[in-house]
């Protein structure tokens, strides 16, 4: 989404940093960096959750919800979907990107009578940021909503599979891969995760936005990510438009507390 940080607190804490902060030359140029990823709200192709009566979901957590599994196994288990649930670093502003958090489908041929398979499920990362040699600080939690098709593995394949079938992955959201927070020092931060999709059989970008990729039956594909962050100088006229806001902010405040 490329959006700035909202929130009363804290949008007024960002205005009134501009004031106490003089415009640096320079932007912040490192900074430590931890993710902390896990799947939530998972529900299957009835609608039904891990637990109801007919699902087929599991779940594993070691240190957060880190696997999902569903289908009925006929020899080789469940399909699944894993994710490295914590990842840690240091960013270079305006410099190279670090290895991310990855997710690997294990795609096995299941059965899927009575609407046993994945249907939709949210990749919930949290992350924690700070300027490097300072104790990390909550930044934020992005929730990415996935859409999933299980393949039935006979008739017509979706469009792009490379086996008989590929499974199809929707990510609804792919605006919020980047993030961006003024933290007063006179730059705008922008934190981006880019996806490395070598490891799927089929990426493409659809009209509305919306990401799709394919798993290849039978295999494990992982998709890859990458983080990087780029700083942006804030123009002195800017900084002190953001700087009046902030002072109506905290009027606004004062009159709602009276």
């Amino acid at each position: 989404m490329k959006k700035i940080l909202k929130g009363s607190g804290l949008a007024i804490a960002l205005m009134l940093g501009f004031a106490a902060s003089p415009v640096n030359a320079m932007p912040i140029p490192a900074w430590d960096f931890s993710i902390d990823s896990g799947w939530a709200n998972a529900l299957d192709q009835a609608g039904r959750a891990e637990g109801a009566a007919g699902a087929t979901l599991l779940t594993s957590s070691g240190g957060g919800l880190n696997k999902i599994s569903w289908g009925t196994n006929l020899g080789n288990g469940q399909s699944s979907l894993a994710v490295n649930d914590n990842v840690s670093g240091t960013l270079i502003t305006n410099g190279g990107s670090v290895a991310g958090a990855s997710v690997t489908h294990n795609n096995v041929v299941i059965g899927i009578t009575n609407n046993v398979a994945l249907d939709t499920v949210d990749l919930v990362v949290d992350i924690n940021l700070a300027p490097a040699g300072n104790a990390l600080a909550p930044f934020g939690m992005v929730t990415f909503n996935i859409d999933f098709f299980e393949s039935p593995n006979s008739g017509t394949c979706p469009s792009g599979s490379t086996s008989v079938c590929d499974d199809v992955f929707l990510l609804l959201n792919p605006a919020d891969l980047s993030q961006s927070f003024a933290p007063g020092d006179g730059f705008i931060y922008t934190l981006t995760l880019a996806l490395d999709t070598s490891g799927l059989s089929f990426f493409e970008v659809l009209g509305n936005g919306t990401l799709r990729f394919l798993t290849e039956e039978g295999n494990s594909n992982t998709l890859f990510t990458n983080l990087s962050i780029t700083a942006m100088e804030i123009p002195a006229p800017a900084m002190l438009a953001l700087f009046g806001l902030g002072l109506i902010g905290v009027g606004a405040l004062q009159r709602r507390k009276v």
